[in-house]
């Protein structure tokens, strides 16, 4: 093995482990005051195949990277990204999840406020069981922002209401399980947000009636649904 790795290499080659499908000035945003050092380095890791990257169609000039095995050698990691994680529509999906948090990432550099723990969706599993049965909750995301605990649902219009309905139950079965207490204090806010304003307002009414209908008994007041833009010119500072 070519002996042209440096502790920089390492630094990305582990950040984009944890958050595949990310660009340069994605990465650049996390390591501050590097930026011709990193599109230095991520040329040198594409030349010698320890990375490579993808284009999406309509922002054909933007190069989102990616880990090979070769680099998966070097931080002994074992799951390298499937081939269908590799298609256009898993791709915009992890474009669009790495997007949101990207913005929360400069509305805290912004705002002076804390932007931590981010997890992406290949990295966080959590398993509870409730009334008997094993689950395994599995979100778009996680990450703290101004002392939010957040778990983040994209939805980019492709999923049926009755998939939205699975997801509103899973995250209900948790808090009902009281297995988050193992995790948090208290339970995180779970936001929907959505490309489409249309579909957030409409599943929005769907969700609430739905609810309704079965009868929680518990004040299930941690969804929330919101379109991506309404969420970062109106609701974010809710949170």
């Amino acid at each position: 093995m070519e002996n042209i790795l440096i502790s920089f290499d390492l630094l990305i080659i582990n950040f984009l482990y944890e958050h595949p499908f990310l660009s340069f000035s994605q990465i650049n945003l996390f390591i501050l005051d590097k930026d011709s050092l990193l599109k230095k380095r991520l040329d040198v890791l594409c030349e010698y195949k320890y990375i490579s990257f993808l284009k999406t169609n309509n922002l054909s000039n933007v190069k989102y990277y990616y880990l090979l095995s070769k680099a998966l050698k070097v931080i002994k990691k074992k799951n390298l990204l499937r081939n269908s994680e590799r298609n256009s529509l898993f791709l915009m999906h992890n474009i669009e999840s790495n997007e949101f948090f990207i913005n929360l990432k400069k509305v805290s550099l912004n705002h002076n406020l804390e932007f931590s723990d981010w997890i992406s969706d290949r990295m966080i599993f959590t398993k509870f069981n409730y009334n008997g049965h094993l689950y395994t909750l599995t979100p778009d995301g996680f990450c703290i922002f101004n002392k939010s605990n957040i778990y983040l649902e994209l939805d980019r219009g492709t999923e049926g209401y009755m998939k939205i309905f699975k997801k509103i139950d899973l995250y209900s079965d948790f808090y009902l399980s009281f297995e988050y207490k193992k995790y948090f204090e208290e339970y995180p806010k779970v936001i929907f947000i959505f490309l489409d304003p249309k579909r957030a307002s409409l599943v929005s009414n769907r969700v609430s009636k739905y609810l309704d209908i079965n009868k929680y008994k518990e004040e299930l007041d941690f969804f929330y649904f919101y379109s991506k833009e309404d969420f970062f010119k109106n609701r974010i500072n809710m949170l």
